[in-house]
């Protein structure tokens, strides 16, 4: 997926738009992670051994931990790209 913005839109566009296709990605992840979530629940229902249902549990959580530390990153990136593209714009 490309999303292309014109660079002459502003700062405050190029974030906005930025934001809206990381958390369309994190939300994704996200599914994954839920999907894995009700994979353990069917798996402990069926009577799957222990290491079996632990690992998918690991696999879910990881994830999930991932997915929140990566999308944190992204917004502390983007975040600052805005405020050095607005500084760029407003300073005399």
């Amino acid at each position: 997926m490309t999303v292309v913005v014109n660079e002459d839109a502003g700062p405050a566009v190029i974030f906005a738009s930025q934001l809206i296709v990381g958390t369309f990605l994190y939300s994704m992840v996200l599914l994954v992670a839920f999907g894995l979530s009700k994979l353990v629940s069917w798996m402990q229902t069926l009577g799957a051994p222990e290491w079996m249902i632990w690992g998918a549990h690991l696999m879910e959580q990881l994830v999930f931990g991932l997915d929140h530390f990566l999308f944190g990153l992204f917004l502390i990136s983007e975040g600052l790209k805005f405020v050095v593209g607005l500084w760029k714009e407003w300073r005399p």
